[in-house]
């Protein structure tokens, strides 16, 4: 399910999961490590299929799960008041979220220590909170040392480096620091192309480099973006998720704007 996943097939993903899911329900219970870890797969999928709603339900009961089996000191209940904190923060709750990725720090410090690809996921995920929460310059340190663990540990080419440069960037924008969010926003764009090629994560980071450039008045690149974005959602994305919608409305107002200057090209 993981590889079909990384390919962006998400239906074929969830059903694996789907089957997984049962499977470690027969077999081992639900109060169980393995089926909380399935519970957070498949909701992780159906995230990613724009189905919030059952994804937080899933997440809740792996959490569960995790608290009562494991305890709250165990690296398996901090991935999953991770994956809460994450969905907490997509809900706009912030103070809930910000809460969830304070403790999933706290036990990676302790279990991990600083220099570990999880430790530099939870400072990212608690900068991201923390960015929502208004507290721009504590979110940004945050962001900082989650980049730089990262980067140290998996090294420059891998997808978790383009997300930390991803979110650094989005904080950076946030504070009207383009030029600066621009060539962060690059470097996750060019990670993303080599390792994973035609996939949903790449259609976004092309979105949000176009929106970069765009807000820095660089329109034929822009739409540039816009557009190869689209082509990777039409063959990677579900058709009834909002981004078709997003990048055609935005394909045609750039289209327009650059059609009306004088010389202008689409």
């Amino acid at each position: 399910a993981g590889t079909l996943w990384n390919l962006g097939r998400y239906d074929e993903a969830r059903e694996m999961e789907e089957q997984v899911l049962a499977l470690r329900l027969e077999v081992l219970g639900e109060r169980h490590p393995e089926t909380a870890d399935a519970y957070g797969s498949l909701a992780g999928t159906l995230n990613s299929l724009g189905l919030h709603d059952e994804a937080y339900l899933l997440y809740e009961k792996s959490l569960e799960i995790c608290l009562e089996v494991l305890g709250e000191r165990h690296l398996e209940t901090a991935t999953a008041y991770s994956k809460m904190a994450s969905t907490f923060r997509n809900q706009g709750r912030y103070d809930e979220s910000r809460e969830l990725a304070e403790k999933t720090l706290d036990i990676r410090l302790e279990v991990l220590g600083e220099h570990h690809p999880d430790t530099a996921r939870a400072y990212g995920s608690l900068a991201a909170t923390l960015g929502h929460q208004g507290k721009d310059d504590e979110a940004r340190a945050l962001a900082k040392k989650s980049l730089v663990i990262i980067r140290d540990t998996l090294g420059e080419r891998h997808p978790d480096v383009a997300i930390a440069y991803s979110n650094l960037a989005d904080l950076l924008t946030k504070m009207e620091l383009h030029e600066d969010a621009k060539g962060l926003k690059e470097n996750a764009l060019a990670i993303l192309q080599e390792v994973l090629g035609d996939h949903p994560n790449t259609a976004q980071a092309h979105r949000s480099l176009a929106v970069s450039e765009g807000i820095l008045g660089h329109l034929p690149e822009a739409c540039k973006h816009f557009k190869t974005a689209r082509g990777i959602a039409r063959r990677r994305i579900p058709a009834k998720d909002p981004i078709h919608k997003d990048l055609e409305r935005w394909i045609k107002k750039l289209s327009r704007v650059l059609k009306a200057r004088p010389g202008g090209k689409k």
